[in-house]
């Protein structure tokens, strides 16, 4: 299963989902012992744990309606480029963030430009990596996202791109156990600052992004499965959390510098017995969800929202190239 945290039960028919709040970071792991048992539902894992972090505002709050893409706008004079949004996240400061995922086109660039070789960049993270070609080829459209990535690809396409791929906001890796707070760019982003439980507003809404609708005859459990990613941008309706950023829920999921480090070889031990430490086997992590989900009502509800601490498929080794994750960028301010 290319290193995924975690099985797909399938759905049927139309579910709409409650508002997720945030979740404290110290309840996580029994809340992760919990979910992956299936003794409790998400709705019992959330209730009445939200993050402080959060300056009190929980999704679906006053700017969060459901259906609202509209409801959020990037902040005024930001200086991004022009295929950005930007974000203020101080009296002073702020990011930027892609307003699309990146497409098969745009990295064909990168792969062409690198001479289909590997920058080692962050030093000690990605020495390993010999090419930035990705798993899934990039002849089934320009226009849709790239798929196939590795975090070490994601990365350096971010880089080269003149941005860096979203972590920490103020520079840096997001600590995973702050991914879900205001610390994480992709995730203030996604959640208009905490004030949504999905980028479109405060209820799961199946037919709006591009993931597998069973209402609409997907099978996600097929070989291959019948549910396919869009061309970025072309679902309108998948909008927000601030105005101009698509596809945030479904689609492609999202690598984001946020990892585990500490990662051991499964099959070496030095001389003295001892693992071999070693970055391939970092736990990296990934959001959004994809068009690959829902497979079951708790992990789409898990998975396709703005938080993902839930979410049993949210994270990859950092040398597993899976064939629903691609990338967006983020740039400081």
């Amino acid at each position: 299963m290319n290193g995924r945290l975690g099985g797909h039960p399938q759905i049927s028919g139309r579910r709409r989902w409650p508002a997720l709040p945030i979740l404290a970071a110290a309840a996580l792991p029994a809340a992760i012992a919990l979910l992956a048992s299936g003794s409790c539902s998400l709705a019992q894992l959330y209730s009445g744990l939200v993050d402080a972090s959060v300056d009190g505002a929980g999704p679906g709050g006053s700017d969060g309606g459901s259906g609202g893409g509209d409801a959020g706008t990037g902040d005024a004079a930001s200086p991004c480029p022009a295929e950005m949004v930007g974000i203020t996240s101080s009296a002073d400061a702020g990011y930027c963030v892609d307003k699309l995922e990146v497409t098969n086109g745009a990295y064909a660039v990168f792969l062409a430009q690198a001479d289909g070789g590997a920058s080692p960049d962050p030093p000690g993270k990605c020495d390993w990596s010999t090419s930035h070609a990705p798993l899934v080829t990039l002849d089934g459209g320009d226009l849709l996202p790239v798929l196939g990535v590795d975090w070490c690809d994601a990365y350096a396409y971010c880089k080269w791109a003149g941005k860096r791929l979203c972590g920490a906001v103020g520079g840096g890796p997001v600590s995973p156990d702050r991914r879900d707070t205001l610390d994480g760019q992709w995730f203030s982003a996604c959640s208009h600052k905490a004030t949504r439980s999905y980028p479109y507003g405060a209820d799961f809404e199946i037919t709006d992004c591009a993931d597998c609708n069973p209402a609409a005859g997907c099978d996600s459990d097929a070989s291959p499965p019948t549910s396919a990613p869009a061309p970025v941008g072309t679902r309108k309706e998948c909008a927000g959390g601030y105005t101009g950023l698509l596809d945030m829920s479904g689609n492609a999921a999202e690598w984001e510098d946020g990892c585990d480090d500490g990662g051991l070889r499964p099959d070496a031990a030095d001389d003295a017995g001892k693992p071999i430490a070693d970055p391939r086997y970092d736990t990296c992590y990934h959001r959004g969800g994809s068009f690959l989900l829902p497979h079951g009502a708790e992990t789409g509800q898990a998975c396709l929202g703005c938080a993902s601490q839930f979410c049993p498929v949210a994270a990859d080794l950092r040398s597993h190239h899976p064939r629903d994750v691609g990338l967006r960028c983020c740039l400081d301010y």
